[in-house]
């Protein structure tokens, strides 16, 4: 064969595969959790993350959508409680692995007046990532969940990745 048809069967070959991954890559958001609107309430988002984490999440508590805000395909849920003097907090968060160095943290945020709570570093689990959060006080007032991705580990709030809040 002549140079110019390898040259040309290169180039055919280099478009089939680009469409090849581009195809894998519009699969692999459409496996994320359709966003609110798109036909799943959130009850039946919190039903399908805790089945994929392995968990089962009581009916009395309360939830919150966390919403990708870097314009990724993350979500998650976020779950809190308040009883007999113990506040328990809960993220499942669908989310790329972060990148060496860094790794996400959970926070409570409450808007008046400003205050932040950290509630800790998210573990990998089965399906994504977990975090459970206990205290003796009562954070409800803290009605704004954030997750962040962070590199350095000062208990500041680096980069927003997902955020969602409580309704009353």
């Amino acid at each position: 064969m002549k140079r110019e048809h390898w040259v040309g069967l290169l180039v055919v070959v280099a478009v089939i595969g680009g469409l090849w991954w581009w195809r894998g890559k519009r699969v692999e958001k459409s496996q994320v959790l359709p966003a609110e609107g798109e036909g799943m309430e959130i009850e039946d988002k919190v039903s399908e993350l805790a089945k994929r984490f392995g968990v089962v999440l009581p009916d009395n508590l309360e939830r919150a959508e966390l919403k990708d805000v870097t314009g990724g395909v993350g979500g998650g849920i976020a779950t809190r409680s308040y009883a007999d003097g113990k506040f328990e907090l809960t993220i499942l968060a669908e989310l790329p692995d972060p990148k060496v160095g860094q790794w996400y943290e959970g926070w409570l945020v409450r808007q008046e007046p400003a205050a932040i709570i950290y509630a800790g570093k998210l573990g990998i689990a089965k399906g994504g990532f977990l975090l459970e959060f206990t205290d003796k006080i009562d954070w409800r007032d803290h009605a704004q969940v954030v997750v962040t991705v962070e590199g350095r580990d000062d208990r500041k709030p680096e980069t927003h990745v997902l955020e969602g809040e409580f309704r009353p």
